[in-house]
């Protein structure tokens, strides 16, 4: 891959003036691949042919950078895609998704059709350093992480080594997806200390933007205090009972799903390993999240099936798609623990 710098379009200068006037804050909501040639990226609105919408990792504000992690699959594929643009979109201060930057591949790669060999996944990190004030450019800078061929060779190189621990990590360490899996897999083995981060991962503002302006929160007991996103209500410019998080839940250790009745009478928590969680995406079947038997939150995984419910669609690290439910949820929450 010899992916160019990322330019912005019109918009998104006039996003970055703001950005460098402390009017707003950027926030990069949605990343497509296509396989197509943008031409001239300063007037864009859209990518020439889009194909693939990434899965965003994370979204990290480190001094004056912003670093953007996401990752793209050939998960459900039905063709092989040359990965020949990226886009960057994000919301304007009027609410409106827009392209914000974009970049090309002269020498692209091709994300094959998932076949016998499994899943294969790009996982790309870009940071976006702003300047002054004089000058409104926005570098982009790429670094390239492990496909899944890349972390089973890996995982069989450590298998047959010696002094696999130590030699096999350290020799890869700037590999995103490698480092993600020593992070998550061989860290947690080791053990947790306090907890990090507890953060509520629904993005509620999102899902208010795309009902009108109106909270989805509607079942609301003035006696409990519990207000819940009982998912039945009408005019969402979403599927009812659907669920937009505003981080990839694989970047958490744990998750706590925190559930109660479409009355708010009480509040139950489910706790999941994040390894457990992904791995029940993975999977075909709805996956309940509810409190008991009795009152349900069904999710579709990220298996396409013929039997995906109320939404029809399946889900996503960042989405979770209502299979059926009948109770309402209160919020999820994200852990990552210090790491010893």
């Amino acid at each position: 891959m010899a992916w160019s710098e990322a330019k912005l379009t019109n918009t998104g200068k006039e996003i970055h003036a703001q950005l460098l006037a402390n009017k707003m804050r950027l926030k990069i909501e949605e990343i497509w691949i296509g396989d197509g040639a943008v031409g001239n990226v300063e007037q864009a609105t859209d990518l020439a042919h889009k194909k693939i919408k990434a899965d965003i990792i994370s979204v990290i504000q480190d001094g004056v950078d912003c670093k953007v992690r996401f990752r793209v699959s050939n998960r459900g594929t039905q063709d092989a895609i040359t990965l020949r643009e990226i886009g960057f979109y994000v919301r304007n201060a009027d609410a409106q998704l827009v392209l914000f930057s974009a970049m090309t591949d002269d020498a692209p790669a091709t994300l094959p059709v998932m076949g016998a060999n499994g899943e294969t996944r790009h996982t790309l990190t870009v940071a976006f350093g702003y300047s002054n004030a004089e000058n409104v450019t926005v570098d982009g800078t790429v670094t390239e992480g492990l496909s899944a061929d890349e972390v089973r060779q890996e995982i069989k190189t450590h298998d047959e080594a010696t002094d696999a621990h130590k030699k096999q990590f350290d020799k890869k360490a700037d590999k995103a997806d490698f480092m993600a899996f020593k992070s998550n897999v061989i860290d947690i083995v080791g053990g947790h200390n306090m907890p990090l981060v507890i953060k509520s991962i629904i993005d509620w503002e999102r899902m208010k933007r795309l009902n009108n302006g109106v909270d989805v929160r509607d079942a609301v007991n003035s006696q409990t205090g519990i207000s819940a996103y009982s998912g039945d209500a009408t005019g969402y410019d979403f599927h009812r009972g659907d669920i937009y998080l505003s981080e990839d839940f694989t970047t958490f250790d744990k998750i706590l799903i925190i559930s109660t009745t479409d009355t708010g009478t009480y509040r139950s928590v489910k706790e999941y390993d994040v390894c457990v969680f992904d791995y029940l995406m993975s999977q075909p079947g709805p996956i309940d999240i509810g409190p008991n038997n009795n009152n349900i939150w069904q999710i579709n995984p990220r298996v396409q099936t013929a039997a995906l419910g109320r939404s029809g669609i399946v889900s996503t690290n960042t989405l979770l798609a209502v299979n059926n439910q009948n109770t309402a949820i209160v919020d999820i929450i994200g852990i990552k623990y210090e790491r010893v």
